[in-house]
């Protein structure tokens, strides 16, 4: 699922593709829209402030059914960093292992410790910001060369305006990508996402999970059998679908099948992996992420052994070659 940080009406301009006509290609829809051209400036913000508490971020991202929120410093009046699951699991992770599984303790720590203390102890994402007349090519461009997923969007008077993310970007742009040169591309004709695949089997832990998307800088890993066919896969976003609560803690220590059992089945569908294979095409594979409301795409041979992946980074990666 996308960050949406965001509360309230989603205002893609369904008239915005109809008045840009004249545009022809990907390349030129990139360069001629703008931020401001696709979300909107009147928003609320869901947020952390430094002072407030883990639980209290907890809440918050439990109640928006959110991955990520950013943080807020009211001293300086400005947006520092983002806080996310995977930094909040893996303090927990860590805090029971020293404490013997101690969830009581947990509990109590989590009343105390302010989201400042933690960011400060993890590695996250910097809060770049972007004024709202910047195009949608420059965006990306800042994306790719900052490794970031998200990014702040400013007013001219640097007044926090609202929060774009690559979803958004590959959403807009899906209609243009089918007749573009890229599009018609196949995956196996293009060097594009990676081939090197770090997997798990259904029995691993997903504490052990987390632990290793942590240390590879990944958001999501495939589940597969000692031949390397693919059985599923397991992301951060699936952390809210089992419910993102106070009962989420020992849910961490479950094994990938016995997770994957708690996933409601109105969530099966979303959290299955998105496959394609060497013979699909860049449009096809752009419109299964965007409809899966995806991060990546799973590339499969015809036996289902997982032989690579493709990011939203490895598709704006394509693009601005």
């Amino acid at each position: 699922m996308d960050e949406n940080y965001i509360v309230g009406k989603d205002e893609y301009s369904k008239n915005l593709l109809k008045e840009k006509k004249q545009i022809s290609n990907l390349k030129d829809l990139l360069t001629q829209t703008r931020v401001n051209e696709i979300i909107s400036n009147s928003v609320s913000l869901v947020y952390a402030k430094t002072d407030e508490t883990l639980e209290q971020a907890i809440i918050k991202l439990g109640q928006k059914h959110l991955i990520s929120i950013p943080i807020y410093e009211p001293k300086g009046k400005r947006f520092i960093a983002f806080v996310d699951i995977l930094d909040i699991c893996l303090f927990v992770i860590d805090f029971l292992e020293k404490n013997g599984n101690d969830f009581q303790k947990l509990s109590e720590e989590l009343k105390k410790k302010k989201v400042k203390n933690l960011s400060d102890q993890t590695p996250h994402e910097s809060f770049y910001p972007v004024e709202s007349d910047a195009t949608l090519e420059a965006v990306l461009g800042l994306m790719r060369n900052w490794k970031i997923h998200r990014i702040p969007v400013i007013h001219d008077d640097g007044e926090f305006s609202n929060i774009l993310t690559q979803s958004q970007i590959l959403a807009y742009s899906r209609a243009y990508v089918r007749n573009s040169d890229t599009g018609k591309t196949k995956i196996g004709a293009v060097k594009v996402g990676s081939n090197e695949i770090l997997s798990l089997r259904k029995n691993s832990r997903i504490s052990d999970a987390l632990k290793i998307m942590h240390q590879k800088h990944i958001s999501g890993i495939p589940i597969t059998d000692d031949n390397g066919i693919l059985e599923g896969n397991f992301t951060v976003d699936h952390l809210q679908f089992v419910g993102f609560d106070e009962n989420i803690w020992k849910k961490l220590n479950l094994t990938w099948e016995e997770f994957w059992k708690q996933v409601p089945e109105k969530y099966v569908k979303l959290a299955s992996p998105t496959l394609v294979t060497r013979d699909t095409l860049i449009s096809e594979a752009w419109e299964k992420l965007v409809t899966a409301q995806s991060h990546r795409v799973w590339v499969v041979d015809d036996k289902k052994k997982v032989t690579g992946v493709i990011t939203l980074t490895d598709i704006i990666d394509l693009v601005l070659r």
